[in-house]
C-alpha cells in the first residue's frame, strides 16, 4: 500500500506542476474540467448510484459547462460571475427536472433533485475557485494553497498517531481526533507562514495565521463532508483511480472545501 502511494505521487506531482506552471490556463482548465468529470463520475457512484443514464450525461454536461463559463467570464472579463454562472445552473437542475423526470414520484423527484444539485456545487462551483485562482493570481498561489492542503493531512496524521486520544467525530470518521485536528491547524499556519517569509512577502503574519487557520477549517471539514458522503453510500474509497490512495475525491475533498474561502481571502486583500 505505501509503495503505491509514493509511485502515484511520483507520476503525479510532475504531471502536476507542468500543468500549473508550464501550460497555458486553456490547458489547466482543461485539466479543470477532467478533475470535475472524474469527481462526478465517483460522486455519481457514492450517492446517485441507481442514477438513470439521461440522468448520469445531464450531469456530465452541465459539470463541463459550468466550469467552462467560468473560465470564459474571467478569460473574456464578461459581466458574469460564478454566482450568477451557478444561479444558471441551478435553474437548468430545475428545468431538467420538471421536464424530463416526469413519472417519477414526487419524493423521488426531490431527492433526485437535491443530490444533482449537490454534485454540480460539489463537482463543479468548488473546482472553479482554482481556475479563478490561476487565471487571477500567480502560479505560487496554487503552489501554496496545495502545500498547505498537504501540511494539514500530514500533520493531523502524525499529530493524531501520536497523541491522538478523543475522537473528533467517530461516527463519521472513526480515525480522526481533536489532536490531529490540531496537528492540521499548526501545520497549514506554519506553511503558509514560511511562504509569506520566503516569497509573499505582501503578506502581514497575522494575515498568515489568519489564512492558515481558514484553509485548516475549511480542508478538514471537506475531509468530513466526503467522509460522511461514503458512510451514507456505505463505501470505503469514492474510487480506485489512484493506486495507494483510493478515487479522485479522496485526494481532493479538502482542497475543493478550501479553494473558495482561500481565493476569496486572497482577492480581497488584494495580494
Amino acid at each position: 500500500m505505501e509503495k503505491n502511494r509514493v509511485i502515484s505521487a511520483l507520476v503525479l506531482i510532475p504531471i502536476l506542476i507542468s500543468f500549473i506552471h508550464f501550460t497555458p490556463a486553456v490547458l489547466f482548465l482543461l485539466l479543470i474540467e477532467v478533475v470535475g468529470l472524474i469527481a462526478l463520475s465517483e460522486y455519481h457512484r457514492i450517492v446517485l448510484p441507481n442514477a438513470t443514464k439521461n440522468d448520469k450525461i445531464f450531469g456530465y454536461v452541465l459539470n463541463f459547462l459550468l466550469i467552462g463559463a467560468v473560465y470564459c467570464s474571467e478569460y473574456t472579463h464578461a459581466s458574469w460571475d460564478i454566482f450568477q454562472v451557478t444561479l444558471a445552473a441551478f435553474f437548468l437542475v430545475v428545468f431538467y427536472h420538471i421536464t424530463v423526470t416526469q413519472g417519477k414520484e414526487y419524493s423521488q423527484l426531490m431527492d433526485s433533485f437535491s443530490r444533482v444539485l449537490l454534485g454540480v456545487v460539489y463537482c463543479a462551483v468548488l473546482p472553479s475557485f482554482i481556475v479563478l485562482i490561476r487565471l487571477n493570481k500567480s502560479v505560487e498561489f496554487i503552489y501554496l494553497l496545495l502545500i498547505s492542503i498537504w501540511a494539514v493531512d500530514t500533520f493531523a496524521y502524525q499529530a493524531g498517531r501520536s497523541f491522538g486520544k478523543i475522537k473528533l467525530l467517530p461516527k463519521i470518521s472513526p480515525k480522526k481526533t481533536w489532536a490531529g485536528s490540531a496537528g492540521g491547524f499548526l501545520g497549514a499556519i506554519l506553511v503558509i507562514c514560511v511562504g509569506k517569509y520566503i516569497y509573499f512577502s505582501e503578506f502581514s503574519y497575522l494575515q498568515a495565521i489568519t489564512l492558515g487557520i481558514l484553509v485548516s477549517f475549511t480542508a478538514q471539514v471537506g475531509d468530513l463532508f466526503e467522509s460522511l458522503l461514503k458512510r451514507a453510500g456505505g463505501i470505503k474509497d469514492s474510487g480506485n483511480l489512484i493506486p495507494g490512495h483510493g478515487g479522485l475525491l479522496d485526494r481532493i475533498d479538502s482542497l475543493l472545501f478550501a479553494a473558495p474561502i482561500y481565493y476569496y481571502f486572497i482577492t480581497n486583500l488584494n495580494l
